[in-house]
């Protein structure tokens, strides 16, 4: 896999977990990195997230998530707004948010994944930390019935991907059959609205 990559010049950047409820689409992303995520970085894993649930048919509306968690909110919160403006100048059609709360990017979707009010849901939650993704995934799926696609690696061209020996076969097919698609086209398919019929949508 890394000669994959190395050959179209390519490294991992994030996770992507796609997960679907009741005609709802929920991703999550974060950052594969050891240090404090940089705006560029988290620039890059916000439009490959967005290519993503773009080539599904769905408009991506991103949040830059703030990590109450950290020690360094202010900090964070600069580099969100800055991540936020590099996003926005590699794709103006984008909608996305910075610094965003979790429990205010969580507030439109219950416990069932119904969304709760009659604006449009974030569908893209982005994340500073690693793991941090997972970690709502888990939350997510012990509490409803959100089942989930993934993960994808992000920033990988979708070229790559990695599953654990437990997937489900239906899950494996889903992600062999959106992997390999061409993800690299011009920003203007970024926040395409357009639905596509893909197997992933299918779940649905």
């Amino acid at each position: 896999m890394k000669e994959i990559l190395a050959s179209l010049q390519r490294q991992t950047a994030g996770t992507l977990h796609m997960l679907f409820a009741n005609e709802r689409l929920l991703c999550l992303s974060d950052i594969i990195v050891d240090e404090v995520a940089n705006p560029a970085q988290l620039a890059e894993v916000a439009v490959a997230a967005a290519q993503h649930v773009s080539a599904i048919g769905e408009r991506p509306r991103i949040a830059l998530c703030l990590d109450r968690c950290g020690k360094d909110s202010l900090s964070q919160g600069d580099r969100l707004r800055k991540a936020a403006q590099l996003v926005k100048a590699a794709a103006a059609e984008l909608d996305v948010d910075a610094p965003v709360a979790l429990v205010d990017a969580m507030s439109a979707v219950d416990g069932s994944g119904r969304a709760k009010r009659t604006d449009v849901p974030y569908n893209v939650l982005i994340f500073s930390r690693a793991g941090i993704a997972a970690t709502v995934r888990d939350v997510l799926r012990s509490n409803s019935d959100w089942s989930e696609v993934g993960p994808f690696l992000l920033g990988t061209a979708n070229r790559a991907h990695i599953v654990t020996p437990e997937v489900s076969s239906k899950t494996l097919i889903d992600m062999a059959s959106f992997a390999g698609r061409n993800l690299d086209g011009s920003s203007s398919s970024v926040g395409s609205t357009g639905r596509n019929t893909h197997n992933l949508g299918e779940r649905w």
